[in-house]
């Protein structure tokens, strides 16, 4: 075998190293400047209980929503952390999208935010009962009675609390059963989170 053969797996050799030595400090790039900082960032806004960040095009964030989280402001800041992050998330365009996110259906283009709450049974009939409610306001733009909707609903389904927010782009709804106390001061009952985007086949980016 001449020198010039011996040569080449040593090229590949330290070429590989070399790769692999720059995805390591890559991976740690992202992990001490992007990923921690945006989940930090969002750690802090009210309601949020805890949030999973994973970077990408789009960007995928995991919210675990409290039970009184106000969530049209919790989506509207998690958009404006992330489109002010998003040129240094690696493989992000940098072009973010306003457009935030529904539960389980809708993307963005800045962020995927998926939204972990604690959904029952009984809340989620009571949800999708609510939806004729929705549809119909957003058929007529009768908005203004929507929460009293929302509030019958929840007597009926035997709900602690219904709560609709709407503004231009999407219809929020938070559905609590009663809280049961408990040992050291906590409280039971599920709760369920859902947006609606106002506009057919608007995509909200959220899921739930």
């Amino acid at each position: 075998m001449n020198r010039r053969a011996m040569r080449l797996p040593m090229v590949v050799g330290f070429g590989l190293i070399f790769l692999a030595a720059g995805l390591a400090v890559q991976s740690l790039y992202q992990e001490y400047f992007v990923r921690r900082p945006l989940a930090e960032a969002i750690q802090h806004l009210a309601g949020v209980q805890k949030v999973a960040v994973q970077a990408g095009d789009p960007v995928a964030i995991r919210l675990w929503l409290g039970p009184d989280a106000d969530l049209p402001y919790v989506l509207r800041r998690v958009r404006e952390i992330t489109l002010k992050r998003a040129g240094m998330l690696p493989g992000s365009t940098g072009s973010a999208s306003s457009r935030v996110i529904e539960p389980r259906t809708g993307r963005a283009a800045a962020a995927l935010v998926e939204i972990v709450d604690r959904r029952t049974p009984r809340l989620l009939a009571a949800y999708e009962r609510l939806q004729f409610d929705i549809q119909e306001a957003m058929a007529t733009g009768r908005f203004t009675r929507l929460p009293a909707a929302a509030r019958a609903e929840a007597r009926r389904a035997g709900l602690g609390e219904a709560r609709v927010w709407v503004d231009e782009e999407y219809v929020y709804v938070r559905l609590q059963e009663r809280k049961v106390g408990r040992p050291g001061g906590k409280s039971g009952g599920g709760w369920l989170y859902g947006v609606i985007p106002r506009r057919p086949g608007g995509g909200t980016g959220v899921e739930a």
